[in-house]
């Protein structure tokens, strides 16, 4: 019986030693490693997926590599029933974070469909949503920086139908859209150049008026000036092709009379 005792109490290390309970205990168990832990950078051309499947859904994960083949983050994560897209889907980026997101019913996208710009600061895209049919009820695009890239377009029947304006990413209005029925109508453009231009044209007419009134000063100021000088005169506008006697201001006939007998000249000139 002592003999049984001893030849049992010497076989219980080695048989617990294959369990992961005496190596947890005893500090021989080596957990599997975690991902952040193997990979020291990315291999984004190399993807692993793996299938969970069951008798009547499978899902479908596929995850980003490294160079050296472990697992890094999860790419993609699809649900299906009875070979159709059910239940969420979502999408990450080669830096784990999530940019796509999607709720599906057996084939058919409901609810919310939203996507996320795939550079820094990971703003969002796109956000769409749907009735329980499929059918847009309506739309919001953003544009990187954050900014609204258009008004709300609404859809009728999961058709775009309405009038709604882009734009640029200062939050300039650049076009607007005019949609019936899913059928483009006219789209007005906005650019921020044809203002510039418009700009310009109206610059351009304002100096031409300067020039103008500056002109008529200028010719005003030089006939009072002439006839200051000799109230003789006979002013007349001579050009290469006519003359045009210009008459004098009413009451000038006396100042006429007394400047003769200053100065008989007869000025001919007007320039």
């Amino acid at each position: 019986m002592k003999k049984r005792f001893w030849l049992f109490s010497f076989l219980i290390p080695f048989v617990l030693s294959s369990c992961q309970f005496y190596n947890a205990v005893f500090g021989e168990f080596d957990a599997q490693p975690t991902p952040d832990t193997l990979v020291t950078s990315i291999h984004p051309d190399d993807t692993e997926v793996q299938f969970l499947k069951t008798k009547t859904s499978y899902d479908i994960n596929t995850y980003w590599m490294d160079a050296l083949g472990n697992r890094l983050y999860k790419k993609q994560e699809e649900h299906y029933k009875l070979g159709r897209l059910h239940g969420y889907k979502y999408a990450w980026n080669n830096k784990g974070v999530l940019i796509h997101q999607s709720r599906w019913n057996e084939g058919v996208m409901i609810d919310t469909f939203i996507t996320w710009h795939d550079t820094i600061p990971y703003s969002m895209n796109e956000f769409i949503v749907y009735d329980s049919i499929g059918n847009r009820i309506y739309e919001l695009n953003f544009h990187v920086n954050g900014k609204r890239a258009c008004d709300t377009i609404f859809y009728t029947e999961g058709r775009r139908h309405g009038i709604f304006k882009r734009y640029d990413e200062t939050g300039y209005h650049s076009e607007t859209y005019c949609y019936s029925n899913d059928t483009l109508k006219y789209v007005n453009v906005y650019k921020t150049v044809y203002t510039l231009l418009e700009g310009k044209e109206a610059a351009r007419l304002r100096r031409v008026e300067d020039e103008e009134r500056k002109a008529l000063a200028e010719a005003t100021r030089k006939r009072d000036s002439l006839l200051k000088a000799d109230p003789t005169a006979v002013v007349t506008t001579v050009s290469s092709t006519e003359t045009k006697t210009t008459a004098l201001p009413s009451g000038a006939a006396d100042i006429l009379l007394e400047a003769r007998k200053r100065n008989p000249r007869f000025i001919n000139i007007w320039d």
